[in-house]
């Protein structure tokens, strides 16, 4: 699918993480304008037991190891028994719990720094969103929904294969949206759950019970059902807040055909 170099979308902020999803899921081709200079956006700080990293481009995946610089669109995936933690500097990090796989991603901000993003693709991630910019987010993507925040602990786990995607979040706040409706969000604090399926039509937190530990191997949050609105808890999802004079600007380069 051809896509012009030149198309530019400017993002409201209350919009960031919705349209950064469409460009990153929906439309092939398209992908967040990348960011100049030789900082790597992330390092893979720790890699304990087998630990892969797929290059952009590359047609193979090989070993990696503590200290490897990760940039746009770079794999990382985590074996059986293994567990991997991604550093992004002040904005915060993922640690990969066992058989998990997550793709590097980043957005520019008004300041021309690049926002931290994830789009997980199967497994689970534990997210330390740290974000010290009032004009930047942290985000992470599913297949089914966006999460973002700048200061947040959250566990996110995602099927492999669509489905269902579920948010802990244990502090701060962080708010989600079902890419199969992007002008739905919800903020969550912290000891709420939300588990969101793909067709799902209602879509409510329930409270949570835990602690932040990215160090654990076999968490899960997608022990609870979906909840149902009745007659007391059936508001709609908040809107998008308004009137942000903030604006993101993402370009797309011209589409690759993939091998």
């Amino acid at each position: 699918m051809h896509k012009s170099n030149k198309a530019i979308v400017r993002l409201r902020c209350a919009a960031f993480a919705a349209a950064l999803a469409w460009l990153l899921l929906a439309a092939p081709g398209l992908r967040a304008q990348p960011v100049s200079g030789e900082t790597p956006l992330a390092v893979l700080t720790t890699a304990r037991g087998e630990v892969s990293v797929k290059r952009a481009g590359a047609a193979s995946w090989e070993p990696a190891r503590g200290g490897t610089p990760l940039n746009r669109e770079d794999l990382v995936r985590t074996g059986a028994g293994a567990a991997a933690m991604i550093s992004f500097g002040k904005g915060g990090s993922v640690n990969l719990p066992p058989m998990s796989e997550m793709r590097v991603e980043a957005m520019l901000s008004p300041g021309g720094g690049p926002c931290p993003a994830v789009v997980l693709i199967s497994g689970g991630a534990w997210v330390r969103m740290s974000v010290d910019d009032k004009d930047k987010q942290f985000l992470v993507i599913t297949d089914t929904v966006v999460v973002n925040g700048q200061s947040a602990g959250v566990f996110i786990e995602a099927q492999a294969q669509g489905g269902q995607s579920c948010l802990d979040v244990f502090r701060g706040q962080a708010s989600i949206r079902p890419l199969h409706e992007l002008s739905q969000v919800r903020t969550l604090a912290g000891g709420q759950r939300i588990l969101l399926d793909a067709a799902a039509d209602t879509w409510l937190p329930a409270a949570m019970d835990g602690q932040y530990n990215e160090n654990a191997t076999s968490y899960s949050c997608m022990g609870t059902a979906p909840q149902t609105a009745d007659a007391e808890d059936s508001a709609q999802a908040e809107a998008p807040a308004a009137g942000s004079s903030v604006e993101f600007a993402a370009q797309a380069p011209p589409a690759q055909a993939e091998a």
